[in-house]
């Protein structure tokens, strides 16, 4: 669910387990209904990714809108272990942790659970996360001086 009450945003996602969680724009406000829990997006494919927040997660989607992959939405580290018995018997394994310490050591303990597992964050190596390098990406386009056009053909 997503809606938009002028002057507020909020944004709230029901998890497994029948969490909720609600972000809010405009105050900086996050927060989760207890218990909490992973929120997994099962479409049937043997290939896995794994995102540290939903917002990385919306951010994947908006760059990748036919992405088949099953996914996983950790919603906080903490839960990282919980989902040990979910990567089982995938062929493919993606991790699109955040680029700080939590993160690498979150890779780390993910390596430990799924040896193949890929380094998704390679991508956006300069940025604290996927969130952050669309918005630097779109930040960019919108810099961009668009060259005049001009007319082809022949001119009498």
């Amino acid at each position: 669910m997503c809606k938009t009450i002028s002057p507020f945003f909020y944004y709230s996602e029901l998890k497994d387990m029948n969490a909720l969680k609600v972000l809010s724009d405009t105050n900086n406000f996050k927060g989760c209904v207890a218990p909490k829990a992973v929120t997994t997006i099962k479409r049937g494919t043997d290939r896995l990714q794994i995102f540290e927040g939903f917002m990385d997660f919306l951010s994947w989607q908006t760059l990748n809108p036919s992405s088949t992959c099953d996914a996983i939405v950790l919603n906080s580290l903490a839960l990282l272990p919980r989902i040990r018995e979910q990567i089982v018997g995938y062929k493919e394994v993606e991790s699109f942790l955040d680029n700080d310490d939590a993160g690498c050591k979150s890779f780390a303990v993910l390596r430990q659970m799924f040896l193949q597992v890929v380094d998704g964050s390679a991508r956006y190596r300069e940025h604290k996360d996927l969130n952050e390098w669309l918005v630097a990406q779109s930040k960019i386009k919108e810099k961009q001086v668009l060259l005049p056009t001009t007319k082809r053909g022949i001119r009498r």
